[in-house]
């Protein structure tokens, strides 16, 4: 994949999840936080990924005012390649690995993603509301 799919790749991931709001809709802004990036970048990485057909923005349906981001059928087409990768770059790397070794680094990589998570989460709870 190439940097500008991976890109592509986290801001699909984002707005499939929908997890940036409670109402799992996703915005410009709600994806900038999503990403951790200022919102000028995500609106940059928005509209780069609306140009090369992956995106589609429509009106949401909780606020009528806001624009919301959803994924085309290109679009998860590159959501699916972008979730294989690791799985493909693992399966790779380890192949000659013994069984077990192969199945600890797995739950170790596993558990280092969580805890980067939790992290993340916990920075974000501690940060000011505006």
């Amino acid at each position: 994949m190439t940097q500008n799919e991976i890109s592509r790749g986290w801001v699909l991931q984002i707005v499939d999840e929908g997890i940036c709001t409670s109402e799992g809709e996703v915005t410009v802004g709600t994806l900038a936080e999503g990403l951790d990036i200022d919102p000028s970048t995500a609106s940059r990485l928005v509209s780069g990924t609306i140009r090369d057909g992956l995106l589609v923005r429509r009106i949401s349906q909780v606020d009528g005012r806001r624009s919301v981001l959803h994924i085309t059928r290109a679009g998860h087409v590159l959501l699916h390649r972008f979730r294989r990768q690791p799985r493909v770059v693992f399966e790779t790397v380890t192949k000659d690995w013994p069984a077990g070794e192969r199945d600890e680094f797995a739950r170790l990589f596993t558990r280092y993603v969580d805890e980067m998570a939790r992290i993340r989460a916990d920075r974000r709870s501690q940060e000011p509301a505006d």
